[in-house]
């Protein structure tokens, strides 16, 4: 490079004249220190990579010799620590063997102090977090609140079974003709804004019409109209003003089932409410298959 600027300085700079010369000179003076001062540059940088690669070299070495020795626990922890990042699980020591001073010495005496301690053996141990088992212990205490729940309903409902026996239905009770009872649906029904041909219909599909002496079915409803007891208790109503409301009485049974369906939404949506009477849609429609053949 040198000679190649030191040629074209010269052949820059026309012949003749001292102080050409002297220009030409100078410059080749200063490229030759340039040219002097990237050499000790160059020759410094190849000695000091050269130090580098040798420490690199030695450094290599050495740790070569800890994975002979130690290859197989080195490559082991590895596993583990690969396992414990993949499932997130939680790692708990165990206590081992302390590795023997010979190999605690060869480790020491590596370059630079290049410490690479054998690791200990450990144990993976899956601990479930505190949310988890919150949650096990929230569905744990909800399905016990739900078996005793279920309990005390089939408690209650064996109560109200053996309070809906033979000895309460009245023995002197009566019958009544249909048109007595018609009379029973439409002033139930005017009280409570109902279609009374649906109330018949009701009494019709339940019993077949039953006004004394109805029999229980097999889920325990009972009287006329066919209710749960505790049902009943709820809408309860006296139909004949004689200060009790009865499940048997059909004056009775019939001013709690026009209660029932009000509540049910029966004055604005027939179909609701008398699936919420039995629910069964096929029951919806034979109860309003019937009120249709019902004349007024």
């Amino acid at each position: 490079m040198y000679l190649r600027y030191k040629r074209m300085l010269t052949l820059s700079i026309p012949f003749g004249g001292s102080r050409q010369k002297r220009i030409v000179s100078a410059r080749l003076a200063k490229v030759g220190q340039m040219g002097t001062q990237l050499k000790l540059r160059f020759t410094w940088a190849k000695s000091t990579l050269t130090r580098i690669f040798d420490s690199l070299a030695t450094r290599g070495q050495a740790a070569a010799v800890v994975l002979r020795k130690n290859g197989w626990s080195v490559l082991r922890h590895s596993l583990v620590v690969l396992i414990l990042a993949v499932g997130s699980a939680a790692v708990i020591p165990v206590a081992s063997k302390p590795a023997s001073d010979a190999s605690n010495h060869e480790l020491r005496s590596l370059p630079n102090r290049l410490a690479v301690t054998t690791p200990q053996p450990i144990a993976v141990v899956a601990v479930k977090s505190r949310s988890a088992e919150a949650q096990e212990a929230e569905v744990a205490r909800a399905q016990a609140a739900a078996q005793a729940d279920a309990a005390a309903r089939l408690e209650r409902t064996s109560a109200n079974r053996s309070t809906v026996g033979r000895a309460e239905v009245p023995s002197n009770a009566q019958a009544l003709s249909y048109s007595s009872l018609r009379g029973l649906y439409q002033a139930a029904a005017a009280q409570f804004g109902l279609n009374w041909q649906i109330l018949e219909a009701v009494h019709q599909v339940e019993t077949g019409k039953c006004s004394a002496n109805c029999r229980s079915n097999s889920s325990g409803a009972s009287g006329p109209m066919q209710f749960l007891p505790s049902t009943f208790r709820k809408y309860a109503l006296d139909g004949d003003g004689d200060g009790v409301a009865s499940i048997h009485d059909v004056s009775d049974a019939v001013l709690t089932a026009a209660h029932y369906l009000a509540a049910a939404g029966g004055q604005s949506n027939v179909d609701q409410a008398l699936f919420a009477y039995n629910h069964s849609w096929s029951y919806v429609d034979m109860v309003k298959r019937v009120a249709a053949g019902i004349g007024g």
